[in-house]
């Protein structure tokens, strides 16, 4: 649900932002990021959790969880950083 959600948002904030006369152009390319991401998604989880089972410090298993927070939290950012004129 948080997923379709955020998909959603993103959209609209694109469709917002862009352009008239280039928004086939920025939705295509949105479009193919976002299914690029949905399909690297899993992947790179995979890999991230792989990789903190090696790992000899205690807390490890958290660490998927931590860089889907980060990234969570540079998406803000920059959505925080999209001119307030543009989207209001």
């Amino acid at each position: 649900m948080a997923g379709c959600t955020t998909f959603t948002a993103c959209m609209v904030i694109v469709n917002v932002v862009a352009p008239r006369d280039s928004m086939g152009a920025v939705n295509g390319v949105g479009q193919t990021i976002a299914a690029f991401v949905r399909a690297a998604g899993p992947a790179m989880a995979g890999v991230l959790w792989s990789a903190s089972l090696g790992l000899a410090w205690g807390g490890h298993e958290f660490l998927p969880f931590s860089a889907a927070a980060v990234a969570a939290l540079v998406t803000q950012v920059l959505y925080l950083c999209i001119n307030n004129d543009v989207v209001a």
